[in-house]
């Protein structure tokens, strides 16, 4: 990045001076960087003021503005002073008179002030005015070795130059002797390529037309680039008699331009090209309506390597797996790289599902190839996303977005994948990128909240406790579930902040209270990786006037992999400071009959993958029996939660669970209504059906036409449908939708070609990752009949077979 930048501040500086000087002669140059306020000059600045030849390195601004006329000074002033202030002005010309030392006395002068296009130099062109000067040409000489520039002036009369600066032949290489400048000098000096532009401009000039013109000639068997900026001379009658034209020396330059083009479009590790030239691809390809097939490509690979190996190993990973992958890129398509490990290929043609899927099977054969870098040898899985114009999207921006999602998807879904964009995709990708985004203002919004889960006596449904979770309340999303927040908090490094929420609240709720009851609070292991844990919750229970058995703390057991000296130090603290220690989601880790034995813990709640169907699983009920025998070897606590049916229930009473947390006693409820729990002391369980046995689900698809007010084409995603009355449905589907003012969808019976809008008036969050909505449309006879020809299925069908994966 110091390399692009360090070029194009070289090439700012050429910009500046090319206009500064463009024909103009006898001048002084003063250039101001005002970065780091370094002052330059140039030119003959002794003849031109009347300097001591002696105090050539005494030249400042304060010297020159001492020579200014005080009069002039204030009005030059001024003009730079709107020089600088006005974003939309490079430069301003003042006339001004200026004290020659030697002659004692004024000159006029012409001052021409630039700003470069970075404003970061300014230089000033200072133009006698007075007339030649009698060492005119010497003054010329020297700029012209500055600026690597000459002058010459061209008779069309007699076909001859009236004169031309030395600078001239030094450009084109030679340093002693100038050789005849006729037609074979040209000629042999001149690129071929570029013969017939100079032929042509004769005739331009001759038309009266001042042009640039940039050619390439031979300078000792090297090419260099010139610049020739020409202007006519007229005669009296307006007839163009000849020609006065700057010629420069931009070799360097150019090549500057080409580096920096190069940096500016393609990857500096791979070679590809990079986002910024695939935007403007795209955009060319938009502005032309040509279809549009991307194909995203990541080879998932990179964060490791660069972790494991570094950064050197990780740019050849990223250049040896993209070198590889060019080798399958077809003709007319080009390799652009959107992050450091997706790379995308567009294809200017429209694709067919099968034709996207048949390219994508010969990227993901690349899992099978083994990658070399090093010394090391790496397989990895290749993952591919497909994204097509217009169905997908209809900007650069929306294409190169829904390609990443389609190819994080693929990813998702394990091992080397092909997905294809649609709604199911992007819908989740929304969701979780604004929810990200919003995260640390719901902490000050105070849109997380704290419900309370009884945990009951198993026999007689008494509340022994409560654990306390955290809920947050989307503004537009609604209410978010804890498994797709806490990962996102953790991601989002916010665990700090939202467990300091959690022990304050449930603090506050405990001090409210009219009986001492133990509330267990979820606290990540990365808490504990704080210096002032313990005085948190020291100043917390303090605070409320609680001792510290009326807190407890769960941990994840699957989340104690790391710094096992440090967490044992932890837990001694707690167990010291008087506060209980729980293993939660006990029994899912590799390593948790070790952590029993390493830890200092007094409960264990054995997960609810185990609760659930328990009744009829025998290698569920085999290692619940085993933790509870380990349980009571040590002297443990151990609370079953998730238990959600009566035959569940009644397995763990046979076999000693004492403590039940779930459903069938109680969802988790607010503060309000957990207080009023408490006055009933005792729960009785219910078990609750998520549908009813005359419900019938009729399969359906549904398609998104818009989010927020933005007009889109996310396709379509699967649904099954229950009508509830007329005009009332509900719909079950696997995807978390917004409100209805966030996002407008309809829902197409199979039997039936009209699409139905239908607006949400209520969502409920179901088992196995399934939603319910309740919709409502408006009524119509062909709907209704549609509806009951439509083919049905019981609940009962569904549930009992698994069939409802055939469907969502």
């Amino acid at each position: 990045m110091s390399s692009t930048i360090q070029l194009q501040d070289e090439r700012l500086r050429f910009d500046s001076h090319r206009r500064v000087v463009s024909g103009i002669e006898g001048l002084a140059l003063f250039e101001f960087n005002l970065s780091d306020n370094q002052f330059s000059t140039f030119g003959s600045l002794d003849s031109m003021f009347g300097l001591a030849d002696d105090c050539s390195n005494d030249y400042s601004p304060l010297l020159f503005k001492q020579l200014l006329h005080p009069d002039d000074l204030n009005t030059y002033l001024e003009e730079l002073g709107k020089l600088m202030i006005d974003p939309e002005t490079y430069t301003r010309e003042s006339m001004v008179r200026i004290f020659h030392l030697k002659e004692g006395q004024y000159r006029s002068f012409l001052v021409r002030s630039h700003l470069s296009s970075n404003r970061k130099i300014l230089t000033c062109a200072v133009i006698d005015r007075t007339g030649r000067h009698p060492d005119e040409q010497a003054k010329i000489e020297q700029l012209s070795h500055f600026v690597e520039a000459a002058l010459m002036e061209y008779d069309f009369l007699t076909e001859s130059f009236r004169y031309i600066t030395p600078g001239l032949f030094k450009m084109m290489g030679y340093d002693s002797g100038q050789p005849e400048l006729d037609v074979q000098f040209w000629k042999e000096l001149l690129h071929p390529d570029d013969v017939d532009m100079i032929i042509a401009s004769r005739e331009e000039t001759l038309a009266g037309m001042a042009a640039t013109y940039v050619y390439r000639v031979y300078v000792q068997g090297e090419i260099k680039w010139v610049e020739e900026r020409r202007e006519p001379l007229f005669d009296k009658h307006r007839q163009v008699v000849a020609y006065r034209a700057l010629l420069k020396n931009i070799t360097r330059l150019h090549d500057q331009e080409e580096q920096i083009t190069e940096l500016r479009t393609y990857d500096p590790v791979t070679g590809a090209s990079n986002r910024e030239t695939l935007t403007e691809y795209l955009n060319e390809l938009l502005t032309n309506k040509r279809p549009i097939t991307m194909i995203g490509v990541s080879f998932n690979h990179h964060t490791e390597v660069k972790q494991t190996l570094g950064f050197e190993m990780a740019d050849e990973w990223r250049a040896v797996t993209t070198a590889t992958l060019q080798k399958l890129v077809p003709e007319q398509a080009m390799l652009a790289q959107i992050s450091e490990d997706m790379n995308c290929i567009v294809i200017p043609q429209s694709w067919t599902d099968e034709e996207a899927r048949r390219f994508g099977k010969r990227v993901t054969n690349l899992s099978e190839h083994l990658f070399s870098i090093g010394n090391y040898e790496i397989f990895t899985t290749v993952s591919v996303g497909v994204c097509r114009y217009p169905h997908d999207g209809e900007t650069a921006n929306d294409l190169i977005k829904h390609t990443v999602h389609v190819t994080n998807h693929a990813f998702q879904q394990g091992g080397p994948h092909i997905e294809l964009y649609s709604s199911k995709v992007d819908l989740p990708s929304i969701r979780r990128y604004e929810l990200t985004n919003d995260l640390r203002s719901a902490i000050k919004n105070r849109e997380f909240y704290v419900v309370y889960q009884p945990k009951v006596d198993a026999w007689t449904g008494e509340i022994l406790g409560a654990e306390a979770l955290m809920r947050w309340t989307h503004p537009t999303w609604g209410a978010i579930s804890p498994a797709e927040f806490i990962p996102l908090i953790e991601r989002s490094n916010l665990y700090v902040e939202v467990t300091d929420f959690l022990i304050e609240e449930v603090c506050t709720f405990l001090s409210t209270l009219s009986m001492k009851l133990p509330v267990s609070i979820n606290v990540p292991v990365q808490y504990f990786y704080r210096d002032d844990y313990l005085c948190v919750i020291h100043n917390s229970l303090k605070k409320w006037q609680l001792t510290a058995d009326c807190l407890e703390i769960e941990i994840p057991e699957s989340t104690l992999l790391d710094n096992r000296s440090r967490m044992k130090s932890v837990f001694n603290a707690l167990n010291a400071y008087g506060l209980s220690i729980s293993f939660d989601d006990f029994g899912k880790g590799y390593s948790s009959l070790a952590y029993v034995q390493d830890y200092n813990v007094q409960t264990i709640k054995i997960d609810r993958v185990f609760a659930h169907g328990i009744h009829q699983n025998v290698k569920s009920q085999a290692i619940v029996r085993s933790l509870m025998f380990i349980a009571k070897e040590f002297g443990m606590k151990v609370v079953v939660e998730g238990v959600e049916h009566f035959d569940d229930l009644a397995w763990l009473r046979d076999h000693g669970v004492s403590i039940i947390q779930g459903f069938l006693f109680s969802r988790p409820v607010s503060d309000q209504a957990f207080i009023a729990l408490l006055q009933q002391k005792y729960l009785l369980p219910t078990e609750v059906l998520p549908l009813k046995e005359r419900d019938a689900l009729i399969p359906a698809r549904m398609t998104f036409s818009k989010i927020k007010s933005l007009a889109v084409n996310l396709g379509e995603a699967p649904v099954l449908v229950s009508q509830r009355s007329s005009g009332l449905l509900a719909l079950y589907t696997k995807l978390y939708l917004p409100p209805d003012d966030f996002l407008q969808f309809s829902i197409q019976l199979s039997n039936h070609d009209a699409a139905v809008l239908v607006t949400i008036t209520n969502r409920t969050e179901l088992l196995n990752g399934l939603y319910c909505y309740d919709v409502v449309y408006k009524h119509d006879d062909t709907i209704e009949t549609a509806l009951q020809e439509a083919l049905r299925l019981t609940p009962k069908q569904i549930w009992d077979t698994g069939r409802i994966q055939q469907f969502l």
